[in-house]
């Protein structure tokens, strides 16, 4: 195993953490304190636009590099900071009394980890070859469900006996152990080739033509009813089931746990089937999951289910990362792929703005069979998209 193998999963296990908080916990807590469910959703939703900027984050880490420091690294340190200072004060807040405060700070914080995220990805296509994508996502997804599945239960039994400030402070710490290992890290090497192209961007993204497109499409839909159904099910344990946050905490940890394993056969099966033809897969499981949540009756049942919907979201997720990866333009990595990204994220933002409402208003059972039928809607792009480039993604 090489090294930075073990670089990248730590680097995504801070990811991992704040998932944990933010699809297992946020919704809850904020519900419990009488945050109103628009309110809710607006916070979601907000905090989805950090990353949907990333192209512009990028673009800062691609053309502005600090000079002795390199292009990534200061920027990671940089974003590592905004968001742990933000998690020490949102810890002192009661979004209850002063939503707009907490709201405020989340948000930054959320921009915070764009920045770092966008550098990691950058970093990431800097020190691997291209054949290295499959195993250097699954080893990114295994470090982001590793911290998951960690800091869910952790998070949940100290909510349940303590309190959402510890929580956050915990989030802190966690933050500045990842700093520590960026600082260490070994530097990218200077791209010879990305001195010599200022308008790389746009003529890459005028050679990919169609299959651009089809790529945007598909993942803007897939991630409309993937992240909509993962943003609502520990909302439907707490509201339907009345589950409290030691049981949420252990399905979290379940569902963490199931997708290191989603990550681990994405990367098999792209090796063996192809990574396109592995998309189709992916959607399918994804359907099934989703709806299986409604099935939960109970804790045990919870992580069972919990087990089967991580493995499919993550499995769909790095095999939409993977493409992505692949399709990033290597002298301007952090930009190119952000550009890729940025589909997806748009995606996250409606199926979180509209799936926390729809679900209150409506009920759960047509809000989960709808965010499946969007699911089944990816296929066509994903479809297309394989027959037109099938040499160069399907090797």
């Amino acid at each position: 195993m090489k090294t930075r193998y073990l670089l990248f999963t730590g680097l995504y296990f801070v990811q991992g953490a704040l998932l944990a908080y933010i699809s297992n916990f946020q919704k809850n807590f904020l519900d419990a304190k009488g945050v109103a469910p628009a309110s809710i959703s607006f916070l979601t939703t907000a905090m989805i636009f950090p990353f949907i900027a990333k192209i512009f984050l990028g673009l800062a880490s691609d053309r502005l590099p600090i000079p002795g420091l390199g292009r990534r690294k200061p920027y990671m340190l940089l974003g590592l900071a905004i968001a742990g200072i933000c998690f020490l004060a949102v810890a002192q807040v009661d979004p209850g009394l002063n939503f707009s405060k907490y709201s405020s700070l989340m948000i930054t914080a959320a921009l915070g980890m764009a920045l770092f995220d966008t550098c990691a990805d950058g970093y990431a296509i800097d020190v691997s070859q291209r054949d290295e994508a499959g195993a250097v996502q699954s080893f990114m997804m295994a470090g982001k469900a590793l911290g998951y599945i960690a800091c869910s239960a952790f998070f949940g039994w100290i909510a349940a006996r303590a309190g959402f400030a510890p929580v956050f402070q915990m989030l802190a710490v966690v933050v500045v152990m990842v700093a520590v290992g960026v600082a260490f890290a070994k530097r990218e090497e200077k791209s010879l080739e990305q001195e010599r192209m200022p308008k790389g961007v746009i003529q890459f993204f005028r050679s990919l033509g169609l299959p651009m497109l089809l790529f945007a499409v598909y993942g803007m839909i897939y991630s409309i009813a993937s992240f909509g159904i993962d943003g609502i099910v520990t909302l439907f344990l707490h509201r339907r089931l009345s589950l409290d946050e030691n049981i949420v905490g252990i399905y979290g940890s379940l569902r963490g746990i199931g997708a290191v394993a989603g990550a681990a056969l994405a990367g098999f099966t792209a090796l063996r089937y192809g990574r396109v033809k592995s998309v189709v897969f992916a959607l399918a499981f994804l359907c099934i999951a989703g709806l299986s949540v409604l099935l939960i009756e109970g804790p045990a049942s919870s992580y069972l289910i919990g087990f089967i919907w991580g493995a499919a979201w993550s499995y769909q997720e790095t095999i939409f990362v993977m493409l992505a990866m692949i399709l990033s333009d290597r002298p301007l990595a952090a930009t190119v792929f952000a550009l890729l990204m940025m589909s997806s994220n748009i995606g996250i933002a409606i199926g979180e703005a509209i799936a926390t409402p729809m679900a209150l208003s409506l009920g759960f059972e047509p809000t989960f069979f709808s965010l499946a039928a969007v699911a089944v809607c990816a296929l066509a792009p994903a479809i297309l998209l394989l027959k037109s480039i099938p040499e160069k993604l399907n090797k």
